[in-house]
Formats: C-alpha cells, sequence, structure tokens
C-alpha cells in the first residue's frame, strides 16, 4: 500500500462524502438521535444511548457504503480508478476508515449529548470505530457484486438481520427480560459483542469490554480479506487488471 495514494485516496472520499450531504445527513440524524434520547427517562437513558448509537455503525456505515459504491459504479468512476496504480486494499480502507471517522465522531457526539456524565470516551470510540469497520465492510462486500439499489437490499437484508437480532436477544437478558442459556456463545456473535462495549462506553453496565472490542475485531480481521476477495472480483468485470 502506498500511504500518499492511500491519504490521498481517503481525502477524496470524505470530500466526496460531505460534497453528495452525507455529513449533512449525519448531523440531522445526530440532532434527532439526541432529541430522542433526551426524551428518555433518565434511568433508561443510558441504555438507548448504546443501543442508538450501536444502530449508527451498523445501519448507517452498510447502507452508506452500498449507497458510494452503487453510485461509483453508475457514474462508471471504477472504470477509470483502476486503471491506474490504485489498488484494491487502497479502495477498501479509504471508504472503510473515511465512513469510520464520521461514523465515531457523530455517535461520540449524541452520547455526550444524552450522557455526558456516564459515558467512558475510549471505550465508546473503540467501540463505534472498530464496529464501523465491521459493518462498512460488510456493505462493501454486499455492494461490489450487485448492480442495482434494489438488489443489494435483497442481499443486505439477511445480513442486517444476522447482525442485529442476536445482539437484541442478547440485550433482554441483560435488562432481565427473559433468560438465554449459553450467553457465553452469544457473546462470540460480532453484534452482541459490539453492543455490548457500547452498553460499558455509554455507562450502561460496568463490565469490562475488552474481550468484546476484541471479538469484534476478530470478526473484522475475518471479513476484511473477503470483502477484498470481492473487490478484486469487481475489477475483473470492470476488466480492469488484477491488483
Amino acid at each position: 500500500m502506498n500511504t500518499r495514494r492511500f491519504i490521498a485516496a481517503m481525502s477524496n472520499d470524505i470530500k466526496f462524502q460531505y460534497r453528495y450531504g452525507f455529513y449533512l445527513l449525519y448531523l440531522v440524524i445526530s440532532v434527532v438521535y439526541a432529541g430522542i434520547l433526551l426524551a428518555v427517562p433518565q434511568n433508561w437513558r443510558t441504555v438507548a444511548a448504546a443501543v442508538i448509537v450501536f444502530s449508527d455503525p451498523a445501519a448507517l456505515g452498510m447502507f452508506f457504503m452500498g449507497g458510494i459504491v452503487l453510485f461509483e459504479k453508475s457514474e462508471r468512476t471504477l472504470d477509470f480508478l483502476f486503471v491506474s496504480p490504485f489498488t484494491t486494499s487502497e479502495y477498501l480502507w479509504a471508504k472503510v476508515l473515511s465512513l469510520a471517522v464520521i461514523s465515531t465522531l457523530a455517535g461520540l457526539a449524541i452520547a455526550i449529548t444524552a450522557v455526558p456524565d456516564t459515558i467512558s470516551p475510549a471505550i465508546l470510540a473503540a467501540g463505534l470505530f472498530t464496529g464501523s469497520v465491521l459493518f462498512s465492510t460488510a456493505g462493501l462486500a454486499a455492494a461490489v457484486r450487485v448492480r442495482s439499489l434494489n438488489r443489494f437490499f435483497m442481499v443486505i437484508a439477511p445480513i442486517s438481520l444476522i447482525l442485529w437480532i442476536p445482539p437484541f436477544i442478547a440485550l433482554g437478558h441483560h435488562m432481565n427480560l427473559w433468560h438465554l442459556p449459553g450467553l457465553a456463545i452469544w457473546q462470540l456473535h460480532p453484534g452482541t459483542a459490539l453492543l455490548q462495549v457500547l452498553r460499558e462506553g455509554t455507562g450502561a453496565t460496568e463490565t469490562p469490554s475488552a474481550k468484546h472490542l476484541i471479538t469484534v475485531a476478530a470478526w473484522t480481521a475475518i471479513l476484511l480479506p473477503l470483502a477484498a476477495g470481492k473487490v478484486k472480483g469487481m475489477v475483473r468485470d470492470l476488466g480492469g487488471m488484477q491488483l
């Protein structure tokens, strides 16, 4: 990976996101989320904050990534991009990290507004950043092999259910809504582990989150090479060289 070329690519992605209103949309969503949290009773607010910021990297990262890739395909940006020395790894990391930065900042802003006295900024930022990388990578892997937004939604829907449902089942156990046998197994799920990190980050629990953060990072490490392989396949379909 060429550092100078990667920095330029990430800078261009940030400019693209700003130009097409991603930052404005994140701002609007953050204001709405913060308003909702401020209306939640104080004794529920830390848990609600964890759930809200969970949706930030999980939902927005996946769907925004799909929109970005499909837009680049429709504008034939990729055809020109990959005849340059630009590599698939630089493309993947520029996309994923640029979205991770904005997602982390938005999540921190929401939590600081809603639960300023209970948050652990370092833990929350680590969870937001790692979770955003994970879910954005999943969105990228889904988007590179499809050619329409409808098809993307068909592909991403089951992935979203797999990533979203277990965390909230486990959350019900933690809130004593039901008993969940085999909790240790459930916590190996990336979404469940991420929500646990965010719960500690917002002050909803004092359970140490290091092992859960490692779980999210491990799943991300598994998913990244799979996504990179799909990006290379996309480049071959475009007629580009294998990088």
